[in-house]
């Protein structure tokens, strides 16, 4: 009796250390599969880019912007083949501008601030008798605040689309064929407002990014003005328009928090 008591103990203790055994293999195996999923989902999930991007921070930023266009035009009459440049709606012209500012991050996402800003718009009027280009050269100072989203696309770039506000006021120079030549000079002003759909963040360090952007859709109202009793030379010109390769712009942004 006692030898089959023996032998049932030791049964018992078999089966209970294999019925052990199972249970850590099982154990250890749902694990593993939680752990390969979770890493999976991480990896597949798509990164955010971080550098800067988080409430509070704040950025410094420098642009540079310049637009030109080469149009081909034919004299009548002459048969003369001339060379020109347009941007300008008042007539054919290039534009340069710089600016700086600042970027509060309001959340990772949504960045506010403004910028301070200088631009020349150099207009091709036409030609004097002599053939030479008659200019006119308007010099603005702008006010733009602002408002941008970022869009995570991979841990260093970011699309950036953003909705402003132009304010700006400055001098107008033109040149007339008035025998012999004249350049008259008056005021300048503009106001905008609209989206930059075309712009990317790419994040090169901790502190430091690039800022692309080129065209706009808004609507914006110019003023030129060249004195004259009762502002009779003033002209005014108020468009919507939507031009997603005008006035490509390079920025720089220094984050200091």
């Amino acid at each position: 009796m006692k030898k089959i008591i023996s032998v049932l103990c030791i049964l018992a203790v078999c089966f209970s250390a294999s019925a052990q055994k199972k249970t850590t293999s099982s154990t250890s195996a749902a694990k593993s599969t939680s752990s390969g999923v979770s890493s999976g989902s991480s990896s597949s999930a798509r990164p955010k880019a971080s550098v800067g991007h988080k409430a509070g921070s704040l950025a410094i930023t420098a642009d540079m912007s310049f637009f030109s266009e080469t149009l081909t035009t034919t004299q009548t009459g002459g048969g003369q083949t001339i060379n020109t440049i347009t941007k300008d709606p008042f007539g054919n012209g290039t534009i340069f501008g710089i600016g700086a500012g600042v970027r509060y991050f309001i959340n990772k996402n949504i960045e506010v601030g403004g910028d301070i800003g200088y631009q020349t718009v150099t207009t091709i009027l036409g030609q004097d008798v002599n053939g030479d280009d008659l200019h006119q050269v308007v010099s603005l100072f702008s006010l733009t605040p602002s408002v941008g989203f970022h869009i995570p696309i991979c841990h260093w770039l970011d699309y950036v689309p953003e909705a402003f506000i132009l304010a700006a006021f400055g001098n107008n120079m033109q040149e007339q064929q008035i025998n012999p030549l004249t350049t008259v000079t008056g005021s300048a002003s503009e106001f905008e407002i609209g989206v930059s759909p075309v712009r990317f963040e790419i994040l090169c360090s901790k502190s430091v990014s690039l800022v692309l952007s080129t065209g706009r859709i808004s609507y914006d109202v110019q003023t030129r003005n060249l004195g004259g009793q009762n502002n009779q030379n003033t002209r005014k010109l108020a468009t919507i328009s939507m031009n997603l390769f005008a006035n490509p712009t390079v920025g720089v942004r220094y984050y200091i928090k």
